[in-house]
């Protein structure tokens, strides 16, 4: 029996796979896993098979396997809350780094059958602006609404009274707010996605009725509709949304089947560590990185700059992941998803390259003390060596120290989200 929730870089057999396929779900056998060759043979049913992905499928009966990032630990009887989590990490990165998720950029990173991204921006849309209607004006007599006295003075009855003009009626113009085909648009993108995916997106629905056209059987005449539409608006952030349910229709479908998978995970991690270490850093202590339990009130100023250290080939360089300076202090650390298996051969040349750095060669290096560590996903906070340069290979270079930072990985996501 395969568990309904999985970690990233779990180890499935090939029957596993077969019956993940039988009951429904949507599995990619080329992408969804790297093969891990067993001792007892050769055939498919010897080998092992490691998750490559994280993310979720479901099948037709609403069942859902969930992928969660490496060494995340989630909770029974929380279960939807991580799930909302993972997702809404995968989600936040889409939208904070769109130029990697355009074209075959997306599909590098992205297999999905469903447009989330689409509908997180209407629904930002939607929590700022509300649903989109049109504005009428309708010209009334008494009322309210700011009085139009152009109209008023050519309909209006004229009487003098004791010499003075009386003109009855005043004429008003009133706006009368009218539901559009936007609006229809919105309100079944936002309820259906929702509704469908209530485990996983905690948002409210718009509480209007939702519409009765058949959106899913005429999507050319909505495309074609919402085209027209924005090619006759002038409004910036209309024909942002309007682009944004384009892209909602052009890919909706209700198969019942959905999957959202990510690649690249890695490279979420990077963003989110760099988040926060600019929140929680507070210093070095015995070869160790030190974090604050609380967000600090002043960030550390983390980058990750590019070094050109090739007299050969001044094109080609290097870029740590995270890098801090402060007074005679440097710090390279470097992101990994993955635990390291072998010494960081990377992570180490960093330290050639960087440590003894100058600005004049005739100057002293810039840096009293420089730190170097791996920042790795783990379930809870430790810290240990990495590496440690045996001076009987390299006694100039005794002091190169590189440190395994775990953090946990929860936390490190909770922030995210927060943030």
């Amino acid at each position: 029996m395969i568990s309904s929730n999985l970690n990233d870089g779990d180890l499935l057999r090939y029957e596993d796979i077969k019956l993940l396929q039988s009951d429904g779900y949507i599995i990619d056998e080329n992408r969804d896993f790297t093969n891990v060759i067993s001792e007892d043979g050769d055939g498919p049913s010897d080998k092992k098979y490691r998750l490559n992905f994280v993310g979720f499928t479901t099948n037709k009966k609403g069942e859902m396997k969930t992928v969660f990032p490496k060494n995340y630990k989630w909770e029974d009887d929380s279960i939807d809350n991580d799930k909302r989590k993972t997702f809404r990490t995968i989600i936040k990165h889409i939208q904070k780094n769109p130029g990697m998720y355009i074209g075959s950029e997306f599909e590098k990173n992205i297999s999905t059958n469903y447009p989330f991204s689409a509908f997180f921006s209407i629904y930002d849309y939607y929590e700022k602006y509300g649903i989109h209607f049109k504005e009428q004006l309708r010209l009334k007599p008494y009322g309210s609404g700011k009085v139009n006295w152009k109209e008023t003075i050519r309909l209006s009855e004229k009487y003098f009274v004791n010499d003075k003009l009386i003109m009855l009626s005043i004429y008003h113009n009133e706006k009368r707010r009218t539901d559009t085909f936007i609006a229809n648009c919105m309100i079944y993108a936002i309820d259906y996605t929702i509704d469908k995916f209530n485990s996983l997106i905690d948002k409210e629905k718009t509480n209007r009725p939702f519409p009765e056209f058949d959106f899913l059987s005429h999507k050319e005449f909505v495309m074609e509709t919402l085209t027209s539409i924005k090619n006759t608006t002038y409004s910036d952030i209309t024909i942002k949304l309007i682009d944004n349910l384009i892209a909602y229709f052009s890919v909706f479908e209700s198969s019942g089947k959905f999957y959202l998978k990510h690649y690249a995970f890695a490279n979420i991690w990077e963003d989110m560590v760099m988040e926060y270490l600019r929140s929680h850093y507070r210093k070095f202590e015995n070869e160790k990185l030190i974090l604050s339990e609380k967000e600090l009130p002043v960030k550390a100023n983390f980058t990750k700059p590019t070094f050109y250290p090739n007299l050969a080939d001044r094109s080609k360089f290097f870029q740590p992941d995270h890098y801090l300076v402060y007074g005679d202090t440097q710090l390279i650390l470097d992101a990994k998803y993955y635990d390291p298996t072998n010494m960081d051969y990377k992570q180490i040349s960093y330290l050639l390259f960087l440590k003894n750095k100058r600005d004049r060669l005739e100057d002293k290096p810039l840096f009293d003390k420089t730190y170097s560590a791996l920042v790795i996903p783990s379930t809870e906070r430790s810290s240990k060596e990495h590496f440690r340069m045996d001076p009987f290979f390299n006694k100039e270079c005794e002091d190169f120290i590189i440190s395994e930072e775990r953090l946990n990985i929860k936390e490190v996501i909770n922030f995210w989200i927060k943030n």
